[in-house]
């Protein structure tokens, strides 16, 4: 059974079209936790019939078995696990929306694959000459979205569909750096998704260098882990383009435009919304330190208060919006 669960995990959900019909049919529409059950439920009708729905992986079993030790081997346990199902739901939350309704029809083409890949590659060589690399990276990554995301069309679920993309989140990211001098740490998260697609594309092009093929591999098999880093490098970059005022390394309007971008990020990236939780959990768990200084809590604190009260647009209950906008509080998005 090990080996039909391993197929049943390297099956192509994202391009499976009879799976993503199966999805759009259920109703009420699942939450993530529940998204891996209905897939075994699928997996047994559709592809394998002697697949055991309730069959679960050595590593499930592990962590089922080490939730009962001691108190203090609980709390550990229950933190890896806590995280190992963010990481999880990240990626099935991804995968929903990849199979939701609002998805348009991807292209699948070989030579439109191949023109994205080129100008994934011309895009990270203009970095080293700094050589029309905003132009460059925005075709690549205009490209690449039309591709998953299917045709242009003038409607409200296309725009919902592309949106969603996480691509198109790379060409706002390289958009608002056009105002600015190009600073290569705000291309950062751009050059991290700019490997992850090239990496992809290496994949379906079935192109076998065996001097990149362990690398190909390596980045394919800790795609989840790579785009989580990602996320925190994008928090990362919010708070050095405050600094980056004082220093002159970037204009005003930088953290402006960026903050407004991760706020619209936050609230349907996952894994950007996991950065947030693991900064705040550091942060509190900082600021609980009895050897920490007044001063340093105060500001913790403050900044805490800051993201907390960004973060209530999408949260509150109509009722309380509407309390907001009575006392002039106006929408805001919940970071923390």
């Amino acid at each position: 059974m090990e080996e039909k669960y391993k197929k049943f995990k390297e099956y192509n959900w994202v391009e499976s079209e009879a799976w993503q019909a199966y999805y759009r049919n259920i109703f009420p529409t699942p939450p993530p936790s529940k998204i891996l059950r209905y897939k075994k439920k699928f997996y047994r009708n559709k592809i394998d019939p002697d697949f055991d729905i309730d069959y679960k992986s050595p590593s499930e079993e592990e962590s089922n078995q080490n939730s009962g030790g001691s108190s203090y081997n609980s709390n550990t346990n229950n933190n890896s696990n806590n995280y190992n199902q963010n990481t999880y739901t990240n990626q099935q939350t991804f995968e929903t929306y990849k199979a939701s309704q609002y998805l348009a029809n991807p292209i699948n083409s070989t030579l439109l694959v191949f023109v994205e890949t080129a100008f994934i590659i011309l895009f990270m060589l203009s970095l080293i000459f700094r050589y029309k690399t905003l132009l460059i990276g925005l075709i690549a990554f205009l490209i690449r979205t039309i591709r998953l995301v299917g045709i242009p069309q003038f409607n409200t679920n296309y725009l919902q569909a592309f949106i969603m993309n996480d691509s198109c989140h790379t060409l706002t990211f390289i958009l608002q750096t056009l105002p600015d001098r190009l600073n290569y740490y705000m291309l950062l998260p751009s050059v991290i998704s700019a490997v992850i697609s090239l990496c992809d594309n290496i994949k379906i092009l079935n192109i076998n260098i065996p001097i990149f093929k362990n690398y190909v591999d390596l980045i394919n098999n800790k795609k989840e882990e790579i785009i989580q880093s990602r996320a925190h490098i994008e928090v990362a970059i919010g708070f050095i383009s405050i600094l980056g005022i004082f220093f002159k390394i970037n204009s005003i309007l930088t953290p402006i435009i960026y903050w407004q971008l991760m706020r619209v990020r936050y609230t349907i990236n996952p894994y950007t919304k996991q950065s947030f939780v693991d900064l705040n959990n550091l942060a509190t768990q900082f600021k609980n330190n009895e050897k920490c200084p007044g001063l340093i809590k105060f500001v913790i604190e403050k900044i805490q208060w800051a993201f907390e009260l960004m973060g209530k647009m999408g949260t509150e209950q109509p009722e309380q919006n509407q309390n907001n906008n009575k006392q002039g509080l106006g929408s805001m998005c919940n970071i923390i």
